[in-house]
């Protein structure tokens, strides 16, 4: 659904370090899910084999509310430029129109 996660810079992705792309994900999953207080004891709600990673059971909904909120929020801003864009063309044909009289007013005044 989400597609896949592109690096530029790896030119052959049989060459990569397994364990710089391990490092890579914990660092990734420790910024987007936090420890959890289970049981008095702070633990990671994710694992990370050798080849796979391992959620607990409600992690992978709370991950896709926060692609959702992205989402939405990544939305709402486009549409708000757009919006505005189009108010801002509309205006400065307005205000370029009300120049254009004033200087036919003004002409005609000075005659």
């Amino acid at each position: 659904r989400y597609g896949f996660l592109y690096f530029e810079d790896i030119k052959d992705i049989d060459r990569m370090d397994p364990s710089a792309v391990k490092e890579g994900a914990e660092y990734v999953l420790h910024q987007l899910l936090p420890k959890e207080n289970i049981n008095g004891v702070e633990v990671f709600p994710w694992s990370i084999g050798e080849t796979k990673i391992f959620f607990r059971s409600g992690v992978l909904e709370r991950i896709e509310i926060m692609i959702d909120e992205f989402i939405q929020e990544s939305a709402s801003r486009l549409q708000s430029w757009v919006r505005m864009r189009k108010v801002r063309r509309e205006f400065v044909i307005y205000r370029n129109h009300v120049v254009l009289a004033q200087a036919l007013f003004r002409a005609r005044v000075e005659r």
